[in-house]
């Protein structure tokens, strides 16, 4: 027994020396590199890019048309309220459709790909 895990060992350490002089990167075979980074690519966007998707929509939506007075501050210091439309600037109104259209499509990518698997 101890003769035939010799001869395994022998032939595992052989095929990873002609993964290597293949080209082929070999470190574990628990580890897949290629999916490894892919998880991390799609986690980063998911867990980074759509949240700050959303606060970039958020920020256009608040933005005031040109036209817009700045809220004049009374005598004791407290500022006055304004007749602030949110959504008046109509590119910041189309930027932030546009935001929260390519968020809620992601939302929905993933509630689809949950859905599918079971």
């Amino acid at each position: 027994m101890d003769r035939l895990g010799r001869a395994q060992r022998r032939a595992r350490a052989r095929a990873r020396c002609r993964l290597r002089d293949e080209g082929k990167q070999y470190v574990n075979s628990w580890i897949d590199l290629d999916a490894l980074w892919k998880i991390a690519v799609v986690g980063l966007l998911a867990g980074a890019g759509l949240p700050a998707l959303f606060a970039v929509g958020l920020r256009a939506l608040s933005r005031p048309s040109r036209g817009a007075a700045v809220p004049a501050a009374a005598a004791d210091g407290s500022v006055a309220e304004s007749d602030h439309i949110y959504g008046g600037n109509p590119a910041g109104m189309a930027i932030a459709v546009f935001c929260f259209a390519v968020v809620l499509a992601a939302i929905g990518t993933g509630i689809y790909f949950i859905v599918s698997a079971s």
